[in-house]
C-alpha cells in the first residue's frame, strides 16, 4: 500500500508540473513553483529530488520565461541537432557538418511551408462553408 501512495504522490507532482507550463503570469508561476518545490521535497522520492534540486538551482532563470515570454528552445534544439549530425557524420570535417545542417534547415522550411498551405486551405474551406450556410 505504501508504494501505491508514493506512486500517487509522484503522479500528483507530475500533474502539478504540467500545470506549471500552462501558466502565463509571473506571480502565479512564482507561487506555483514554490509550492511545487516544497511539496516535492517533502515526498522524498529520489528521482523527484533531482528535479527539485535542478529547479531550485535554476529558479530565477525558469521564472524569467514568465517575465519576458521568450525561450531559448530553438537554440537548444539547434545545438542538439549539431551534436547529432556530428555523431552521425563520424567527424568528417566542418564543411560536411555545415552542409548537413543547411540540408536539414531546407527540409524543415519546406515542411513548414507545406504545413502552412494546409492550414490556409482549411481556413478558406471553412470561410466558404460559412458563406454557403448564410
Amino acid at each position: 500500500m505504501a508504494k501505491s501512495e508514493v506512486l500517487a504522490n509522484a503522479y500528483f507532482s507530475y500533474q502539478e508540473i504540467l500545470y506549471f507550463y500552462q501558466i502565463e503570469y509571473y506571480n502565479e508561476a512564482f507561487d506555483c513553483i514554490i509550492k511545487l518545490i516544497i511539496s516535492a521535497s517533502e515526498l522524498n522520492i529520489p528521482a523527484l529530488n533531482k528535479v527539485v534540486a535542478a529547479t531550485a538551482k535554476w529558479l530565477f532563470e525558469i521564472l524569467n520565461r514568465f517575465k519576458h515570454h521568450i525561450s531559448n528552445g530553438k537554440t537548444e534544439g539547434k545545438n542538439r541537432l549539431i551534436r547529432m549530425i556530428e555523431r552521425m557524420g563520424f567527424h568528417n570535417g566542418h564543411k560536411t557538418m555545415q552542409a548537413a545542417i543547411y540540408a536539414h534547415d531546407d527540409r524543415q522550411a519546406k515542411f513548414r511551408k507545406h504545413s502552412l498551405k494546409k492550414e490556409y486551405i482549411m481556413e478558406v474551406a471553412k470561410d466558404a462553408s460559412e458563406r454557403v450556410a448564410a
